[in-house]
């Protein structure tokens, strides 16, 4: 079992938003390259 659950779920919690950072930038870029192939 994991001992220290502040620590982890903190940890968890960073790289919760770091995937939702990640994401919005990747959907920024798709959606920036769409718009530049469709016109």
């Amino acid at each position: 079992m994991i001992k220290d659950w502040s620590s982890t779920f903190d940890i968890i919690k960073k790289y919760l938003n770091y995937l939702l950072e990640r994401f919005k930038e990747d959907r920024i870029i798709v959606y920036s390259g769409y718009l530049s192939f469709v016109t």
